[in-house]
């Protein structure tokens, strides 16, 4: 009876060494729970990995497209056209008059 006190609940010592596996009374961890809550260094680096590898891809897709422009060339495309813009727009109104 005093051996009784000093058993830990779910065990393998509480069932009598081994019978019972630790998770007794509850439904067993799948492995996807097992590899994410066991805490071994491998587990963590390759979840690590994983994260990373989900995190790069869409990284690379969005990169991986043409050059981005400068705020200078941007600026300098911005005014040449809104010049065009100007010029057309007084010549135009010259002509209705």
């Amino acid at each position: 009876m005093a051996e009784q006190g000093s058993r830990e609940v779910g065990s393998n010592k509480a069932a009598g060494g081994g019978a019972v596996p630790t998770w007794a009374g509850k439904k067993p961890p799948t492995r996807m729970q097992q590899f994410m809550w066991s805490g071994s260094k491998k587990h963590v680096f390759f979840g690590l990995l994983a994260i990373s590898a989900v995190a790069t891809i869409p990284w690379i897709l969005l990169t991986s497209g043409s050059q981005h422009q400068s705020h200078a060339d941007y600026m300098d495309r911005a005014e040449k056209a809104r010049q065009e813009r100007l010029s057309t727009s007084a010549s135009s109104s010259t002509t209705v008059s």
